[in-house]
Protein backbone atom coordinates (compact mmCIF):
# COMPACT_ATOMS: atom_id res chain seq x y z
CA UNK A 1 0.00 0.00 0.00
CA UNK A 2 1.49 3.37 -1.00
CA UNK A 3 1.84 6.39 1.27
CA UNK A 4 -0.90 8.22 -0.64
CA UNK A 5 -3.23 5.27 0.00
CA UNK A 6 -2.34 5.44 3.68
CA UNK A 7 -3.24 9.14 3.61
CA UNK A 8 -6.59 8.36 1.97
CA UNK A 9 -7.25 5.89 4.80
CA UNK A 10 -6.52 8.63 7.35
CA UNK A 11 -3.34 7.02 8.71
CA UNK A 12 -1.07 9.78 7.38
CA UNK A 13 -1.53 13.48 6.75
CA UNK A 14 0.21 15.63 4.17
CA UNK A 15 3.16 17.44 5.70
CA UNK A 16 5.34 20.21 4.36
CA UNK A 17 8.80 19.71 5.81
CA UNK A 18 11.95 21.76 5.76
CA UNK A 19 15.63 20.94 5.64
CA UNK A 20 15.86 22.18 9.23
CA UNK A 21 13.23 19.70 10.39
CA UNK A 22 15.00 16.82 8.63
CA UNK A 23 18.36 17.98 9.98
CA UNK A 24 17.01 18.20 13.53
CA UNK A 25 15.48 14.72 13.34
CA UNK A 26 18.72 13.26 12.02
CA UNK A 27 20.63 15.00 14.83
CA UNK A 28 18.38 13.17 17.32
CA UNK A 29 19.11 9.91 15.49
CA UNK A 30 22.85 10.51 15.71
CA UNK A 31 22.65 11.45 19.38
CA UNK A 32 20.49 8.45 20.27
CA UNK A 33 22.70 6.01 18.38
CA UNK A 34 25.71 7.30 20.31
CA UNK A 35 23.78 7.14 23.60
CA UNK A 36 22.59 3.59 22.90
CA UNK A 37 26.22 2.45 22.93
CA UNK A 38 26.80 3.69 26.49
CA UNK A 39 27.99 0.86 28.68
CA UNK A 40 26.84 2.37 31.98
CA UNK A 41 23.17 1.96 30.95
CA UNK A 42 21.12 -1.23 31.13
CA UNK A 43 20.58 -3.27 27.99
CA UNK A 44 16.84 -2.55 28.14
CA UNK A 45 17.43 1.19 28.28
CA UNK A 46 19.98 1.01 25.41
CA UNK A 47 17.37 -0.82 23.37
CA UNK A 48 14.80 1.91 24.08
CA UNK A 49 17.26 4.59 23.02
CA UNK A 50 18.15 2.70 19.83
CA UNK A 51 14.44 2.19 19.11
CA UNK A 52 13.91 5.94 19.37
CA UNK A 53 16.78 6.50 16.92
CA UNK A 54 15.05 4.20 14.43
CA UNK A 55 11.71 5.91 15.02
CA UNK A 56 13.21 9.36 14.41
CA UNK A 57 15.02 8.16 11.25
CA UNK A 58 11.74 6.78 9.92
CA UNK A 59 9.99 10.04 10.89
CA UNK A 60 12.59 12.01 8.90
CA UNK A 61 12.11 9.78 5.87
CA UNK A 62 8.33 10.05 6.11
CA UNK A 63 8.53 13.85 6.40
CA UNK A 64 10.85 13.95 3.38
CA UNK A 65 8.22 12.00 1.46
CA UNK A 66 5.69 14.71 2.39
CA UNK A 67 3.71 13.01 5.17
CA UNK A 68 3.28 12.80 8.92
CA UNK A 69 1.72 9.88 10.81
CA UNK A 70 -1.53 10.43 12.66
CA UNK A 71 -1.69 9.72 16.38
CA UNK A 72 -3.51 6.40 15.95
CA UNK A 73 -0.83 3.65 15.97
CA UNK A 74 1.79 6.38 15.45
CA UNK A 75 4.94 4.30 15.99
CA UNK A 76 3.68 1.48 13.80
CA UNK A 77 2.72 3.85 10.97
CA UNK A 78 6.02 5.74 11.09
CA UNK A 79 8.23 2.66 11.12
CA UNK A 80 6.20 0.72 8.57
CA UNK A 81 6.11 3.75 6.26
CA UNK A 82 9.90 3.56 6.01
CA UNK A 83 9.40 0.59 3.71
CA UNK A 84 7.36 2.75 1.33
CA UNK A 85 9.82 5.65 1.50
CA UNK A 86 12.72 3.35 0.67
CA UNK A 87 10.65 1.91 -2.17
CA UNK A 88 10.22 5.45 -3.50
CA UNK A 89 14.01 5.89 -3.48
CA UNK A 90 14.50 2.63 -5.38
CA UNK A 91 11.57 3.15 -7.76
CA UNK A 92 10.65 6.84 -7.97
CA UNK A 93 8.22 6.17 -10.82
CA UNK A 94 5.96 4.44 -8.30
CA UNK A 95 6.01 7.29 -5.77
CA UNK A 96 3.39 10.00 -5.41
CA UNK A 97 3.15 12.48 -8.25
CA UNK A 98 4.41 15.98 -7.54
CA UNK A 99 3.79 19.06 -9.64
CA UNK A 100 6.09 22.00 -10.34
CA UNK A 101 3.05 24.24 -10.79
CA UNK A 102 1.86 26.52 -13.54
CA UNK A 103 5.12 28.46 -13.62
CA UNK A 104 6.74 25.72 -15.71
CA UNK A 105 6.19 26.58 -19.36
CA UNK A 106 6.22 23.05 -20.68
CA UNK A 107 5.04 19.53 -20.05
CA UNK A 108 7.21 16.95 -18.38
CA UNK A 109 7.37 13.55 -20.07
CA UNK A 110 6.68 10.56 -17.79
CA UNK A 111 10.38 9.73 -17.36
CA UNK A 112 11.06 13.40 -16.56
CA UNK A 113 8.29 13.38 -13.94
CA UNK A 114 10.00 10.34 -12.39
CA UNK A 115 13.30 12.22 -12.37
CA UNK A 116 11.74 15.23 -10.67
CA UNK A 117 10.11 13.00 -8.01
CA UNK A 118 13.49 11.38 -7.33
CA UNK A 119 15.31 14.73 -7.19
CA UNK A 120 12.64 16.16 -4.87
CA UNK A 121 12.82 13.23 -2.45
CA UNK A 122 16.62 13.38 -2.34
CA UNK A 123 16.47 17.13 -1.84
CA UNK A 124 14.01 16.74 1.05
CA UNK A 125 16.40 14.24 2.62
CA UNK A 126 19.23 16.76 2.24
CA UNK A 127 21.03 14.59 -0.30
CA UNK A 128 22.57 15.65 -3.59
CA UNK A 129 22.05 14.09 -6.98
CA UNK A 130 23.56 14.05 -10.43
CA UNK A 131 21.48 13.78 -13.58
CA UNK A 132 23.48 12.24 -16.41
CA UNK A 133 22.09 10.96 -19.69
CA UNK A 134 22.22 11.72 -23.40
CA UNK A 135 21.78 15.28 -24.58
CA UNK A 136 18.24 16.33 -25.36
CA UNK A 137 16.41 14.13 -22.85
CA UNK A 138 15.33 16.96 -20.57
CA UNK A 139 17.76 17.32 -17.68
CA UNK A 140 17.36 21.10 -17.80
CA UNK A 141 13.57 21.07 -17.51
CA UNK A 142 13.74 18.51 -14.66
CA UNK A 143 16.10 20.71 -12.65
CA UNK A 144 14.03 23.80 -13.41
CA UNK A 145 10.86 21.99 -12.32
CA UNK A 146 12.60 21.09 -9.05
CA UNK A 147 13.75 24.68 -8.55
CA UNK A 148 10.23 25.98 -9.17
CA UNK A 149 8.95 23.59 -6.52
CA UNK A 150 11.66 24.81 -4.13
CA UNK A 151 10.70 28.40 -4.83
CA UNK A 152 7.05 27.60 -4.12
CA UNK A 153 7.91 25.62 -0.96
CA UNK A 154 10.65 27.82 0.45
CA UNK A 155 10.45 31.03 -1.55
CA UNK A 156 14.02 30.56 -2.76
CA UNK A 157 16.17 28.88 -5.35
CA UNK A 158 19.10 26.75 -4.33
CA UNK A 159 22.61 27.51 -5.51
CA UNK A 160 22.63 25.66 -8.78
CA UNK A 161 25.98 25.85 -10.55
CA UNK A 162 29.12 27.80 -11.25
CA UNK A 163 28.99 31.12 -13.10
CA UNK A 164 30.65 29.63 -16.19
CA UNK A 165 28.05 26.88 -16.48
CA UNK A 166 25.12 29.22 -15.73
CA UNK A 167 25.60 31.60 -18.65
CA UNK A 168 24.34 29.15 -21.33
CA UNK A 169 21.33 28.34 -19.13
CA UNK A 170 20.01 31.89 -19.06
CA UNK A 171 17.79 31.44 -22.14
CA UNK A 172 16.64 27.96 -21.06
CA UNK A 173 15.59 29.25 -17.66
CA UNK A 174 13.70 32.19 -19.14
CA UNK A 175 11.95 29.97 -21.71
CA UNK A 176 10.95 27.22 -19.30
CA UNK A 177 9.96 29.34 -16.31
CA UNK A 178 9.29 32.83 -17.58
CA UNK A 179 11.78 34.08 -14.97
CA UNK A 180 14.79 36.25 -15.61
CA UNK A 181 17.85 34.27 -14.58
CA UNK A 182 20.54 36.13 -12.72
CA UNK A 183 24.10 34.96 -12.39
CA UNK A 184 25.59 35.20 -8.87
CA UNK A 185 27.97 38.03 -9.70
CA UNK A 186 25.07 40.02 -11.24
CA UNK A 187 23.10 39.68 -8.02
CA UNK A 188 26.02 40.71 -5.82
CA UNK A 189 26.73 43.78 -7.98
CA UNK A 190 23.17 45.02 -7.39
CA UNK A 191 23.32 44.73 -3.61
Amino acid sequence: MSLSEWARNGWLTKHRTSRNEIHDLLQVVERDLADSAAENVSADWRMNIAYNAGLQAATAALAAAGYRATRDAHHYRVIYSLRETLRALRSPEASDRIEPGRDLNGVLRPYQQTGVRWLHLLSQLGLGACLADDMGLGKTIQVLALLLMHRRERDQFDNLMSRAAACPWRDSIAGATGSNAQIGSEISRRT
